[in-house]
């Protein structure tokens, strides 16, 4: 992938950039951004950390990633800054769904995972679990109840730093009556 300022630094003028895109050898992801078309598909993975390198996986995607749920995603869900311009996220594919967050909230619990061998920043389990609780209105029920479950059964749980992160999202009342029972 390359944006429009790194193929003209490559000679790669507007014309010859046409011709490619007609052609079928490169593509237009986004506006300014460009992917060749090769006989191996770019992963979306590492098609989102160049389009969006602020922002952090959450939500549906850490739960399928840290193995809390079984249903694939339909949209990869990403934590952003809320002061962030909302149409850079319409995109044809990959389908991206935003989560505009204020800037300290969005570093809260942020860590590095590797997802098809591409570091990403990505939520932590107890803060996911935290955002399903304050969202558990927009969540499928059967999905939060197997999130909730495979979280107590993690050995990487983490009942401390849960709680803080209650505190901080103003969640705790929703992990004490969720998730206690099950400790």
């Amino acid at each position: 992938m390359a944006r429009t300022a790194e193929l003209r630094a490559a000679g790669i003028n507007h014309y010859r950039l046409q011709q490619l895109m007609a052609g079928g050898m490169v593509e237009c992801v986004r506006r300014g951004f460009y992917q060749w078309i090769g006989e191996s598909t770019p992963s979306d993975v590492r098609t989102l950390t160049r389009l969006f390198p602020d922002a952090v996986f959450c939500m549906h995607t850490a739960l399928f990633h840290y193995g809390y749920t079984d249903r694939t995603p339909d949209e990869w869900h990403l934590a952003v800054s809320k002061f962030s311009n909302r149409k850079r996220f319409c995109l044809h594919y990959p389908a991206v769904q935003p989560h505009f967050l204020t800037p300290t909230t969005l570093q809260l619990g942020v860590c590095r995972e590797t997802m098809d061998g591409i570091p990403v920043h990505m939520h932590n389990r107890d803060r996911v679990i935290c955002d399903c609780l304050r969202f558990r209105n927009s969540i499928d029920p059967e999905i939060l109840r197997k999130a909730v479950r495979a979280y107590v059964e993690d050995p990487h749980m983490n009942t401390s730093q849960l709680l803080d992160y209650a505190q901080r999202l103003r969640c705790r009342q929703s992990v004490q009556n969720l998730i206690e029972p099950w400790l």
